[in-house]
């Protein structure tokens, strides 16, 4: 008998390479966090993605930040729980040098 880890576990694997490809679409996309513009193609990328799989998406831009998203499933069962994930879109840069703090 298979468990429910077990199968979704099975089916991640068959996903591993779409999976790495829209990573790397996203990492390309360059989101400066001072900089709420260039965080757009991140966010579309996302939007579109979620919509694919089914979730109604809703924009909540920022003042001084790119905004979030907020995305529920189309056809939510309200007497099911949800799960609730949290991320952020912009870049995270390592920086090796002093040179980063001349920005500020």
């Amino acid at each position: 008998m298979t468990t429910t880890a077990e199968t979704i576990l099975s089916w991640l694997y068959t996903q591993e390479e779409n999976m790495l490809a829209f990573l790397e679409e996203m990492v390309k996309a360059e989101s400066p966090s001072r900089d709420r513009y260039t965080q757009e193609p991140v966010m579309g990328l996302l939007i579109q993605k979620l919509q694919e799989v089914g979730y109604k998406v809703i924009r909540v831009p920022g003042r001084k930040t790119g905004g979030y998203l907020y995305a529920v499933p189309k056809n939510r069962d309200r007497a099911k729980e949800l799960q609730m994930m949290i991320g952020h879109c912009d870049t995270c840069l390592l920086y090796t040098s002093d040179a980063a703090d001349e920005e500020d």
